[in-house]
């Protein structure tokens, strides 16, 4: 500790002695010019899209921000089978689906509720196709769930 402190004493004590010969202003050896003032033009650009199918993390919600407006974020997706082999039987009719999402995190004010909708798409989607952040997909007009959140990132069973 004692080394560390007289150190400290007999160490440079002029702030420009490292480096002086390279800041001399009136030769100016690294050709610098200085300003105080300073224009930055800033702008926001609509990007082209990006593939969005196969996704592990997909965005859905929407917010209000007082600069950029309200911003939405939806998604299509179709619900298969793992195995095509399966035999229901003859007669056999779905009447009703559980879905499940897994959130990973969160955006904006976590208390305000959010209202999920689910629509029927009314177009095949193609797992080897490719679908794209622009694309929109025909849904049917009637609503076939709905469910109000609030997302809870301090949950337990999160």
């Amino acid at each position: 500790m004692l080394l560390i402190t007289l150190g400290s004493l007999v160490s440079c004590d002029k702030p420009g002695d490292i480096g002086e010969d390279l800041v001399v202003l009136d030769d100016n050896k690294l050709n610098v010019t200085f300003t105080d003032t300073l224009t930055i033009n800033a702008y926001s650009v609509i990007v082209d899209s990006v593939t969005t199918n196969k996704l592990k993390y997909n965005l859905l919600g929407s917010y209000y921000d007082g600069v950029f407006g309200t911003t939405t974020a939806s998604i299509y997706t179709q619900m298969r089978l793992s195995d095509n082999n399966v035999d229901f039987g003859a007669n056999a009719v779905c009447d009703s689906v559980i879905l499940s999402l897994d959130y990973y995190g969160f955006y904006g004010d976590t208390a305000s509720e959010q209202t999920l909708r689910a629509y029927e798409v009314d177009e095949k989607m193609y797992p080897d196709s490719l679908y794209f952040s622009n694309d929109t997909l025909s849904v049917m007009p009637v609503e076939i769930g709905n469910q109000k959140v609030v997302f809870n990132p301090k949950d337990s069973v999160y």
